[in-house]
C-alpha cells in the first residue's frame, strides 16, 4: 500500500473498520528472513532496530535477520561474522545519511 494513504486524515481508523489490523514487531521479525526486502527496506529496519535498541524500547536478537547488504546480498550479522565479510559501503552510506521516521 502506498504511504500517501497513511497521511489522509482518518485513513487508519477506516482502515480498522474494514478489518484490517496492525501487524505487530515480533510478526515483522518472523517472516523478516522470508522477504526480499531492497536496500533501502534493509537500511529503514536496521534504523529501526538500533533506534529501538538505544531507547531501551526493545532488546532485538538481531543476529540471525537477513537484513544487512555485504557483497550486494541480504545478510545477517552471523553470516558476515562466520564469513569474515564487510558491510557494503553503499549500506553504510544509505544507513547514515537517511534518516528514520518515529
Amino acid at each position: 500500500m502506498n504511504k500517501r494513504f497513511y497521511e489522509i486524515d482518518g485513513f487508519l481508523a477506516f482502515a480498522k473498520y474494514m478489518g484490517a489490523s496492525e501487524i505487530s514487531f515480533d510478526e515483522i521479525r518472523e517472516n523478516i528472513n522470508k522477504s526480499e526486502l531492497s536496500i533501502l527496506g534493509c537500511v529503514q529496519f536496521t534504523q529501526y532496530i538500533f533506534k529501538n535498541i538505544l531507547a531501551n524500547k526493545n532488546e532485538v536478537d538481531l543476529i540471525d535477520l537477513n537484513i544487512f547488504h555485504s557483497n550486494g546480498k541480504i545478510k545477517s550479522l552471523k553470516e558476515i561474522n562466520s564469513e569474515s565479510l564487510l558491510l557494503d559501503e553503499s549500506f553504510i552510506s544509505l544507513l547514515i545519511s537517511t534518516r528514520c521516521k518515529k
